[in-house]
């Protein structure tokens, strides 16, 4: 297994309540656009607004929750299909 980065190792030890991490006031947790593979906040910790240069404009795919057990076209969420997000 891969060590966690120190950004992410002091976000778990200071900022998780009760079994959840709670987002400090002026920060944002950033989700990769591929959950099983990416790098975001679960690595690299929180980051601030001036760190932010984009927006995202529309979902690309979506799936369910348990995709990877199932028929994978079955759990497909074609509602989502290029939605866009205002």
């Amino acid at each position: 297994m891969i060590p966690l980065p120190g950004a992410a190792l002091e976000m778990l030890k200071d900022d998780v309540k009760d079994g959840e991490v709670v987002v400090p006031a002026g920060k944002y947790f950033v989700l990769g656009d591929n959950r099983d593979d990416s790098s975001d906040s679960r690595y690299w910790g929180f980051i601030s607004k001036s760190d932010i240069i984009g927006r995202p404009v529309l979902v690309y795919f979506s799936y369910g929750e348990d995709y990877q057990q199932s028929p994978p076209v079955a759990k497909v969420r074609w509602e989502r299909f290029f939605k866009p997000i205002v």
